[in-house]
């Protein structure tokens, strides 16, 4: 989790230096849809891949980079050997710098935030606990988004992420991390009038 907080900071810190420099800023809204892909990874992963859905909706500055709410709905294995798959939904922040103004434009991503389970009763035949709720979720990773004009933008994005799960049971409670790497594809609506400027 920490990671990912100066992550969230860096491409914050990198977008307000900029935008410091440029005589004016300009604000646009934008929202990313997007659609994706997540294979489990680590010690116990049983390798399951899993579908996601993302929309972020936010502001863009500068065509630097985006601060955003996104929400959405992703599959998450849980378990002692990831047997057993709940979507979860995740409310977060969302960070993106991007490295260009043309329309070829590489960039940056990072999100923190928490996400809850739609269902909480696990199966019987799950071991030792009865329930499961959400947690912290927090990920990052880069892309590559192709501006077709000033309004529409295609991206594909390569990264990770980390989503927290309690379980409970007889008044104990325990948690745990499942670990995926995320590949998506997305759209970018860009909204053509500024916002505002700052001279």
């Amino acid at each position: 989790m920490k990671k990912s907080g100066l992550l969230l900071a860096f491409i914050l810190s990198i977008g307000m230096l900029y935008a410091q420099e440029t005589d004016k800023t300009t604000l646009k809204l934008i929202s990313v849809n997007e659609l994706g892909i997540l294979p489990a990874v680590g010690k116990n992963s049983s390798n399951t891949v899993v579908p996601q859905i993302n929309t972020v909706f936010g502001i863009q500055v500068d065509d630097v980079f985006s601060v955003g709410i996104g929400t959405g709905v992703k599959f998450v294995p849980i378990g002692v050997f990831e047997t057993y798959t709940y979507p979860h939904i995740p409310f977060v922040l969302d960070l993106r710098f991007y490295m260009s103004k043309e329309k070829h434009i590489p960039f940056l991503a990072a999100y923190s935030g928490y996400a809850v389970t739609t269902y909480t009763k696990l199966p019987p035949d799950y071991p030792f606990f009865d329930y499961v709720w959400g947690g912290l979720v927090f990920g990052g990773g880069l892309g590559y988004r192709y501006q077709i004009n000033e309004k529409f933008g295609i991206n594909l994005s390569f990264g990770y992420q980390a989503q927290q799960n309690h379980f409970s049971a007889n008044n104990s409670t325990v948690g745990g991390y499942t670990h995926q790497l995320a590949v998506n594809l997305g759209v970018n609506i860009i909204g053509k009038n500024k916002l505002g400027t700052k001279e």
